[in-house]
């Protein structure tokens, strides 16, 4: 009986370069799919920045509310209470409650807005004893004090604003963290300090900081 022959099978001799290659696309792949330590941080604060744009319609509505406050502490002679019965004093206030520091609502231009309409150090009058009993104790506003001023040290001295990169020292680190949390919407932003970061650093300081730092606007 005839056997029936099995179709040869037909064996290919795959050179060692091609699986090197391989092994290389490979690699590349993965590599690519993740995200190094720097851009997972970078992504991350720059998630946290942008919600704090604010749209047209928002900024409008925002100043529409600042002239209705404006217009009542005129004619009133006082800013608007708590312990009122009045819901629309009662509205007021906690509206700008809402715009004092450590607030979502809380960025550079409006809070400037609201010093050129009430006067700087309205706050206080608003709320006697406004930033006080948050923590601030005197050796706390000392340390903060000299921090800044090694923080702008530094900048004079490297002619630019500290990084927190895989070349970065320690020092450097610490004074890139330290000032990207006095940033508004951060844990450590003081309306306060933000005025002695303004007058150490220069106006507009954080966007040289920071380029890709969006922070909330007027007219956003």
């Amino acid at each position: 009986m005839a056997r029936t022959k099995r179709p040869a099978v037909m064996l290919r001799v795959v050179n060692l370069e091609e699986l090197r290659n391989a092994s290389k696309c490979v690699q590349t792949g993965v590599q690519a799919r993740r995200k190094s330590p720097d851009e997972k941080a970078r992504n991350a604060r720059t998630a946290h920045v942008d919600v704090m744009h604010i749209t047209p319609r928002q900024g409008a509505a925002w100043r529409g509310k600042l002239e209705e406050a404006e217009r009542w502490v005129r004619r009133r002679g006082r800013f608007p209470k708590q312990s009122t019965s009045d819901k629309a004093e009662k509205a007021l206030y906690t509206w700008l409650r809402h715009n004092l520091q450590r607030s979502r609502g809380k960025c550079p231009e409006r809070w400037k807005l609201l010093n050129e309409t009430f006067g700087e150090g309205w706050e206080r009058v608003f709320s006697p004893g406004f930033g006080e009993g948050q923590g601030i104790t005197r050796a706390i506003a000392a340390q903060w004090d000299r921090t800044l001023a090694h923080a702008q040290g530094w900048v004079v001295e490297h002619g630019g604003y500290p990084k927190d990169n895989k070349l970065s020292g320690k020092v450097e680190r610490y004074l890139y963290r330290w000032l990207e949390n006095q940033l508004p919407g951060r844990s450590r932003f003081h309306a306060h300090r933000w005025v002695k970061l303004n007058e150490a650093f220069g106006t507009g300081w954080e966007k040289d900081f920071s380029p890709t730092l969006r922070l909330c606007c007027i007219d956003a």
